[in-house]
């Protein structure tokens, strides 16, 4: 037997070189052994491509796919370099950006904190300074915080290296619709992101009357004697605020409210009041001494038992004649008194309306008996000025 086409001896012949271009065959050929009954079908004239055996890549291929050591070392180098640029940039951001909370949420923790009546965001060494408004529980009562609060706009300015916002903000006080302005400053640091603080706080100013002789309370901060001893003026977180005197024994309690709203300056005004009890205490120790000094057979009489007795008696009279005889009085009527209540705790007394008091005398020119007599009466007013001084139920009078 003759050996067939394609084959040589029995074993499959590969075609000739110059018929394989880059694994592709340009006339296709199905190598089988020649005994085989049947070959597959492959077209005659149209290309098919041949699978590359691994490690058999052309030599362009692998010239142009492979890096030489030193460029795969630039090319990572240059990745690198790529990568510290934008991690440098995106960190730089971070740091020189701010951090913490924003103008916004500033002013509106601000308000939270004094919804709670924590003054803690408020309080500042500059509006802080002698203020006792500004200690621990000052406002946990007798106090009403702002309410309904809106935060309306935010303005962010720049002036070279400053910034600063403008918040502008809107609530309740007592039922007003106060507007009200808070400023934030930016407040960058030298290497690491800056943060925003709060710069202008809402406030008013308060006057508390002094001196006092007693405790007043503002919110719930206590303010002894010693604290007013004249009229103090002190700054406060807007909001309504109740103030109250302490009663004394002769002056009474008081209280009353006042609203602080930004931009406005409130001067409490805390009535002194005498104790009615005290009042009658002190009509009664006047009319006593008036019934003392008409016991009196004076011209001038004086009672009580404070010393020197200069002036401790209401009325008097001056008589133009020399020889007399002891004179009598009759009280015709009580002055009417004004009893009002001064701020150092002591009592003033005032006539609103004179008494009357009767005298009833004798002159005579003779020095010896029988000598004549002439009898003389007057009406004299009775008008009572001074200070009551003690305590309920152990009074004194000093006459003015």
């Amino acid at each position: 037997m003759t050996d067939g086409p394609g084959t040589s001896g029995g074993r499959p012949v590969l075609p000739e070189a110059a018929g394989h271009r880059s694994g592709t065959f340009t006339q296709p050929h199905v190598v089988v052994p020649f005994s085989s009954a049947a070959a597959p079908r492959v077209p005659i004239g149209r290309r098919i491509s041949v699978p590359q055996l691994p490690g058999r890549s052309s030599t362009t291929q692998g010239r142009r796919g492979r890096l030489s050591p030193a460029g795969r070392r630039r090319a990572l180098q240059a990745v690198a370099a790529v990568m510290v640029l934008a991690l440098t940039a995106v960190g730089w951001q971070a740091i020189r950006g701010p951090s913490g909370a924003d103008p916004r949420e500033l002013v509106q923790r601000l308000f939270d904190r004094l919804a709670a009546r924590d003054i803690s965001d408020w309080a500042t060494g500059t509006l802080c300074a002698k203020n006792p408004i500004c200690g621990p529980g000052a406002l946990s009562s007798g106090y009403e915080p702002p309410q309904q609060v809106t935060i309306d706009a935010v303005t962010d300015q720049a002036d070279g290296k400053d910034r600063s916002a403008t918040v502008d903000v809107s609530y309740n006080v007592a039922g007003q619709r106060v507007h009200d302005q808070v400023t934030a400053e930016y407040s960058p640091g030298r290497l690491f992101g800056g943060y925003w603080l709060l710069r202008k706080r809402p406030f008013t100013t308060l006057t508390i009357p002094g001196p006092s002789p007693t405790r007043v309370t503002v919110a719930a901060v206590k303010l002894l004697p010693a604290e007013l001893t004249g009229p103090l003026t002190i700054k406060v977180p807007p909001g309504r605020y109740t103030i109250s005197r302490a009663e004394t024994p002769l002056i009474a309690a008081t209280e009353t409210a006042t609203v602080a709203a930004p931009g406005q300056s409130a001067t409490v005004a805390l009535p002194t009041d005498v104790l009615a009890a005290v009042h009658d205490d002190v009509v009664t120790l006047i009319d006593s001494r008036i019934d003392d000094c008409a016991a009196q057979h004076d011209f001038r009489p004086e009672a009580g038992t404070a010393r020197p007795r200069v002036h401790t008696c209401p009325f008097a009279h001056d008589t133009r004649y020399t020889i007399t005889d002891n004179p009598t009085w009759t009280v015709q009527q009580y002055p009417q008194l004004q009893v009002i209540a001064g701020t150092d705790g002591s009592i003033s007394v005032t006539t609103t309306a004179p008494g009357r008091v009767v005298i009833r005398y004798r002159w005579t020119e003779h020095l010896v008996e029988p000598r004549t007599w002439t009898d003389v009466e007057a009406t004299e007013p009775i008008v009572v000025t001074g200070r009551i001084t003690g305590t309920a139920g152990a009074l004194a009078w000093q006459p003015g």
